[in-house]
C-alpha cells in the first residue's frame, strides 16, 4: 500500500499491522467514505470509517439517517450495521 497518509503517522503501518486487503486507501468523498463503511457493514464486515475532520460530516448525512440508520428496519430486522466512526475535532 503506497504511504499516502498525509494527517497522521498513525496511519502509515495500518497495511502493515492488518494487511493490504484490510486498509482502503479512499478518494476524499465523504460520500463514498461513510457509504463504503455502511455497505461493507452491511456485508458482514466490522469497518472503522476515519473522516479526519468533524467539519465534514454534514456532507454524508443521507448515508448517516436513511441508510445506516434505517438500514435494520429496511430488512425487516435481519441486517445489522456494525461500525465505528472516528471524527477528529481538532
Amino acid at each position: 500500500m503506497p504511504d499516502r497518509a498525509v494527517f497522521s503517522d498513525n496511519l502509515k503501518d495500518l497495511a502493515t499491522e492488518f494487511g493490504a486487503e484490510r486498509v482502503r486507501d479512499t478518494p476524499i468523498s465523504e460520500t463514498a467514505i461513510i457509504g463504503g463503511g455502511v455497505g461493507a457493514a452491511l456485508a458482514g464486515m466490522r469497518p472503522v470509517v476515519d473522516m479526519h475532520f468533524a467539519d465534514f460530516i454534514g456532507v454524508p448525512m443521507d448515508e448517516i439517517f436513511n441508510q445506516m440508520a434505517k438500514a435494520r428496519y429496511m430488512f425487516g430486522g435481519q441486517a445489522k450495521v456494525p461500525s465505528y466512526y472516528v471524527l477528529l475535532t481538532e
